[in-house]
């Protein structure tokens, strides 16, 4: 549809979903941008996700979501069923998320901040703390 739509664009190195544009154009001219069906994100998220390989039903933590483009992703991956939790240490980055879920129709993430104190030396592992 992009393509279609006079814009030129080809295909990510890496990612088999993602299409990179040839020069920059506002984002509200693509075509289904508006309505959902186009998102604009990195390649490293895409990847991040497809390498993941969500299923529907699942229960997945996206930690370091940001606002949401791993998520958006994930979520399309498990058509919309089963629990996706969409974390982050920065609550405003989170809520920024939000308005894109919506509009992409994704109903099933639930966000949540987190602390972390990245100074800490300490290691977990399968759920005990390791030294």
């Amino acid at each position: 549809a992009i393509q279609s739509a006079g814009f030129d664009a080809n295909t990510t190195p890496w990612s088999p979903l993602g299409i990179r544009l040839d020069k920059r154009v506002p984002l509200e001219t693509l075509p289904g941008l508006l309505d959902g069906v186009v998102e604009p994100q990195d390649e490293g998220s895409q990847l991040v996700a497809s390498l993941l390989n969500a299923r529907p039903g699942e229960t997945i933590a996206d930690y370091c979501a940001g606002t949401g483009g791993k998520t958006l992703a994930i979520a399309a991956q498990m058509q919309n069923k089963g629990r996706l939790y969409s974390m982050d240490v920065d609550g405003d980055r989170l809520e920024r998320g939000r308005p894109r879920c919506t509009k992409a129709g994704v109903d099933n993430v639930q966000r949540q901040t987190v602390q972390a104190d990245m100074s800490r030396k300490d290691k977990w592992c399968n759920g005990r703390r390791c030294k």
